[in-house]
């Protein structure tokens, strides 16, 4: 689905994250209690405008619809590692600590648009049909080493202040670094995709640069 419009106020602005607070506890009681999951219809979970404080601890969960974030501030660790979720969409959000996605299984996307990360984004091992990460600041750098991806691979316009780690990647479909800048001051490649295996289009356009 697309993105929504975000809500507003009585003046028609864009009602502020920190003006909407959401907890944890609730993201995770809503995924794992039985009674609670099958109230969620195709579209999935959407948090919108809101603040959540603490990390969102869903590893090993098994969720079964969509989770997406827009316009959102989480304090804490995005946690879905070994998770199984039909999709995950980030957009215009702030992530103070990492979002860990490493070994997750997600039948659809991971798409993260318009995102400030403050900490690491994994995707060590993960299986996805589609990841899209796009005008984004990755400030502790990306690790997809080993991940399966059965269609595209898009990273455009972002930057990220470490490495980006590819190395072992299995990708279907294209793989697009394109427009980005690793500000990287690690040892070695700033860019990593050694031992990948992409199905289609291997293009790296202005990536992978050190400054």
């Amino acid at each position: 689905p697309g993105v929504p419009e975000a809500p507003k106020d009585s003046r028609g602005e864009n009602l502020p994250p920190e003006g909407r607070l959401v907890r944890p506890e609730l993201l995770r009681w809503i995924v794992v209690d039985s009674d609670a999951s099958s109230l969620i219809d195709i579209n999935g979970i959407w948090v919108m405008n809101a603040t959540i404080r603490g990390s969102i601890d869903l590893g090993d969960c098994s969720v079964a619809f969509g989770l997406s974030f827009f316009n959102c501030i989480l304090t804490g660790v995005l946690g879905l590692e070994h998770a199984t979720v039909e999709r995950v969409t980030l957009y215009k959000c702030s992530l103070l600590e990492e979002f860990d996605a490493s070994v997750i299984k997600c039948k659809g996307s991971v798409l993260v648009v318009n995102c400030k990360l403050e900490g690491r984004l994994s995707l060590f091992q993960a299986t996805v049909g589609e990841v899209r990460i796009e005008r984004s600041m990755l400030l502790k750098g990306m690790n997809a080493a080993e991940v399966n991806c059965d269609t595209d691979l898009r990273m455009t316009e972002c930057q990220c202040d470490e490495v980006m780690m590819f190395a072992n990647a299995h990708i279907g479909g294209d793989l697009f670094l394109t427009g980005s800048h690793i500000n990287a001051d690690a040892k070695g490649s700033p860019l990593e995709i050694s031992g990948s295996v992409v199905g289609h289009n291997l293009l790296a356009n202005s990536a992978g640069q050190v400054h």
